[in-house]
């Protein structure tokens, strides 16, 4: 099995063809000279310092070792040769594969502007691009971002927290207009500006000025604003290039099947690069975010063994900008209303659009738990009463025009909402606290089974794999602490309290938790050296 491209889908795909039972050879090739990194961090919590280098990286190298998967960094592919099933480096070496997998990602958008070429101009797609901009916030220093879509936005916000004066350009009225549309879009103008953001929207760009260092960027109804360095986020496009010389179809991306299937029966793909069937959408779709890469991963690898099955999952992403924490889950190309439950000015909301009565999208921010409510809405493609979806009184589950009330309630609003979320939460939180560990000894779980046992009197996470390998992580969810729970159709460890899941060996999987859980060390057993690498 070769992998081109070292990201998060790549990964995932590696670390499931070998979770799945696959002994033959692995090869992934990545061009940076990392390992495989998360790279939502790059504009957030890794740009201004609050996570460490060490926390960015899918797996750590003793991973890759241990499951004797070759990762190959600084490894150029110029060339796909399928009718000889091999892949060719830029060194001339050639390897061959049984299946492939294309993960190339996308590479971001250039200006072609006056100035374009200055030092100081930063694009931010990959750890090195961090590592640049980082050097160039220095607090009370002046920054431009040119885009306010999601990577604008964040930056914007990563920046201000440090305390460098920040002012986002952008054309459209207000920020990530085709994602959002105006209603929500303006909370997130309002949300900038109030704290300090110079926000120059409707406002286009005409070039830069400076004696080979950015100095200026003038704006096309002739504004010049002082700048000690840029920041470029005008979207990205998909590396197809690979793809395109070996003929398979391309079309704004890889074209691939419901099973992540290209043109060509043993080639897959994967990722930001992946245009592919949905089957709920019934049309091909392209998402460039972080969870579908690391599903599309897991999918992938799955039907590059053959048992592979349509990848239905919805569209999701997260985003973090100052103390507003948001998910977005569902695709909404074009809606006829916007709903809001709760008030956007609180900063705690929900935002449904909605096309002929029916929910295509939902975003929660800063609430939490209600991500499974919001997909079985979307799912349902049932009309919704929008004075019932706008209404934190009224579960959303009991939207739904054609859905009465539960049993025992009345016309009178419930005590659902927000409320009722937080009641839960609190009662999840204490019962968790008082709940004992579960006694089993670790040596009798089954192969692929997790659970939260006592482990030396401590409540670990355990997990073992179906080599019989270990894995012991803290069991306390690094968003709100609560115990996670193992859902063994996932396989996985999830919150009941606000969805976080992780794998099982602690990494987020899905927020709105960030950071991993910790690796717990465990004892000896079955002639098994274990910890919380999971190694033999």
């Amino acid at each position: 099995m070769i992998i081109i491209g070292a990201g998060l889908a790549g990964a995932s795909a590696a670390r499931t063809l070998r979770t799945e039972g696959f002994e033959g050879r692995i090869v992934l090739l990545g061009e940076e000279p990392e390992l495989p990194y998360e790279r939502p961090p790059l504009s957030k919590g890794y740009l201004t310092g609050e996570t460490p280098r060490s926390q960015i990286y899918v797996h750590d190298a003793a991973f890759y070792a241990d499951s004797y998967i070759e990762v190959r960094t600084g490894a150029r592919v110029t060339a796909l040769d399928l009718p000889s099933s091999e892949v060719v480096l830029e060194t001339g070496e050639k390897l061959r594969f049984d299946r492939l997998l294309l993960a190339t990602g996308a590479s971001p958008r250039r200006l072609q502007v006056p100035g374009g070429d200055l030092e100081g101009i930063h694009y931010l797609r990959d750890l090195a691009d961090a590592d640049a901009l980082r050097e160039s916030l220095a607090p009370g220093g002046r920054l431009v971002v040119v885009g306010a879509g999601w990577i604008g936005a964040e930056v914007a916000a990563s920046a201000r927290e440090q305390g460098l004066q920040v002012t986002v350009l952008d054309p459209m009225p207000v920020p990530l207009a085709r994602v959002l549309g105006p209603e929500v879009g303006g909370f997130y103008a309002r949300l900038h500006a109030d704290q300090g953001v110079d926000m120059l929207l409707g406002t286009g760009l005409a070039g830069f000025e400076g004696s080979g260092r950015v100095e200026r960027v003038i704006t096309t109804d002739g504004r010049s604003i002082a700048a000690d360095a840029v920041v470029v986020g005008i979207g990205v496009r998909p590396r197809t290039e690979l793809a395109e010389r070996a003929g398979l179809t391309v079309d704004d991306g890889v074209v691939v099947d419901d099973l992540l299937r290209t043109s060509h029966p043993r080639v897959f793909a994967a990722g930001d690069i992946a245009r592919a069937h949905h089957p709920f959408y019934g049309e091909h779709v392209r998402v460039e975010h972080w969870g579908t890469a690391r599903d599309h991963g897991t999918a992938a690898a799955r039907s590059m063994l053959d048992r592979g099955v349509p990848y239905d999952t919805l569209p999701y992403f997260f985003s973090d900008q100052y103390e507003s924490g948001m998910e977005y889950r569902g695709r909404a190309v074009d809606w006829d209303r916007v709903v809001f439950r709760g008030d956007p000015g609180t900063g705690q909301f929900l935002a449904f659009w909605l096309h002929e009565s029916r929910v295509l999208a939902g975003m929660n921010v800063n609430v939490w738990d209600v991500g499974d409510d919001i997909e079985r809405l979307i799912r349902s493609r049932a009309r919704v009463d929008s004075d019932r979806l706008a209404d934190a009184g009224v579960p959303l589950a009991e939207v739904s025009t054609h859905v009465a009330p539960r049993s025992g309630t009345t016309g009178a609003p419930s005590r659902g909402g927000f409320l009722a979320e937080g009641m839960g939460f609190v009662r999840k939180f204490v019962a968790d606290r008082f709940t004992p560990a579960d006694p089993t000894p670790i040596e009798e779980l089954a192969p692929g089974e997790g659970r939260v046992l006592d482990v030396a009197g401590e409540k670990v996470a355990v997990y073992k794999d179906p080599d019989g390998r270990l894995h012991g992580v803290s069991p306390v969810c690094t968003h709100a602490r609560c115990l996670v729970e193992w859902n063994g159709a996932d396989t996985a460890w999830d919150c009941a309290c606000h969805g976080s899941r992780f794998d099982p060996t602690g990494q987020v999987l899905r927020g709105p938790a960030k950071k991993n859980l910790e690796p717990r060390q465990l004892p000896a057993t079955g002639g098994h050296r274990a910890d919380g690498a999971g190694r033999p």
